[in-house]
């Protein structure tokens, strides 16, 4: 995928063929780009395979046209054109996931809530086989790919007594791209989505007090021994409040306990200070590495002229300003 970035290739899109999405270059370290580079290529499916022929028809250099066929070749063949529409619908139902969870408003409980949603539209994808292969049906021919499947040599192999007629391999070549590379796609992709999101599911009481016991260990700072018990009597006690607001999210719950039983919350403190840990941890940490770099910067910065001690305490200065009157002090030096 990286030579249809030849620079010829390139220029040839640019100047000569309709306006359309650019051909992105893949990033393996991003999942956006992945969804990116094949609606690009998809969209321009048509422009690129005008380019690819005009580079055999007219490249001078061995190399260039060569690496230009191959790549024609392998392009014009039905099956890529059905696997690039398929990887296309797929990764653009994940994308869109993909950039909500990188928000800055989103809990871990809205995440769980997006990888369900995710999960089911991956199950309904598994059964839109015959629409994803009529689209691709309209993507080859308008480049005049026929839009069939090739017949391969079946590989003969001696049958054992006790083998049945359903053991036989798929001889349909339909049929076999159905099975042994649609369904295995579309499989890996639920599976994966699934296990991230399987352990945020009801517990119980078990379950409830060894997590609240891990996590009493993990912020043993800020939660004390006594956080489990807690867990487990703030559960019993407003059992029927929390089943009420079951399918809103962790702010719904804070409300709740904050506000209309405040009174009971306040016997539960660990439980009061666990709701606003796990309120500010963020599902991401895109956005966060940009906020917290602006401190790195200014040290780059003044880092020749100012120590790390005079830094901290400009900081200092900074976030206690309204204590020591330094507005009014300046307003009157300047007055």
């Amino acid at each position: 995928y990286v030579a249809l970035h030849h620079a010829m290739l390139w220029e040839l899109l640019e100047t000569e063929f309709k306006a359309g999405p650019t051909l992105k270059r893949l990033c393996p370290t991003r999942w956006a780009s992945r969804h990116d580079a094949v609606r690009s290529l998809r969209f321009r499916f048509k422009d690129v395979m005008k380019a690819l022929t005009k580079i055999c028809l007219l490249s001078n250099k061995k190399e260039e046209c060569a690496e230009a066929e191959g790549l024609n070749h392998s392009m014009e063949n039905f099956e890529f054109v059905l696997q690039t529409v398929i990887q296309g619908k797929l990764l653009e139902t994940v994308n869109v996931v993909s950039q909500s969870l990188q928000k800055q408003n989103v809990d871990i409980l809205q995440a769980s809530e997006y990888l369900a949603g995710v999960s089911q539209s991956l199950a309904v994808l598994r059964g839109e086989f015959q629409s994803l292969k009529e689209s691709a049906q309209d993507l080859a021919q308008s480049w005049g790919i026929s839009p069939t499947f090739l017949q391969k040599r079946a590989r003969r192999t001696k049958r054992h007594f006790d083998e049945l007629c359903e053991d036989e391999r798929l001889l349909d070549p339909e049929e076999h791209f159905k099975v042994s590379v649609f369904y295995q796609t579309v499989d890996i992709a639920i599976t994966q989505v699934t296990r991230r999101f399987s352990g945020m599911q009801e517990v119980s009481d078990n379950d409830m007090y060894q997590s609240a016991s891990a996590l009493a260990e993990q912020y043993s700072d800020d939660l004390s021994a006594d956080f489990p018990d807690q867990v487990l009597a703030l559960r019993q006690a407003l059992k029927f409040a929390i089943r009420e607001i079951k399918n809103g999210s962790i702010y719904d719950l804070a409300n709740t306990l904050i506000i209309k039983h405040n009174s009971i919350l306040s016997s539960v403190p660990d439980v009061a200070t666990a709701i606003k840990l796990f309120l500010t941890i963020p599902v991401t940490v895109a956005s966060a590495e940009r906020s917290f770099s602006k401190l790195k910067l200014i040290k780059t910065y003044l880092r020749s002229s100012m120590s790390q001690e005079r830094l901290s305490g400009l900081a200092i200065l900074n976030i206690k300003m309204h204590l020591g009157g330094i507005d009014d002090r300046e307003s009157n030096f300047y007055s």
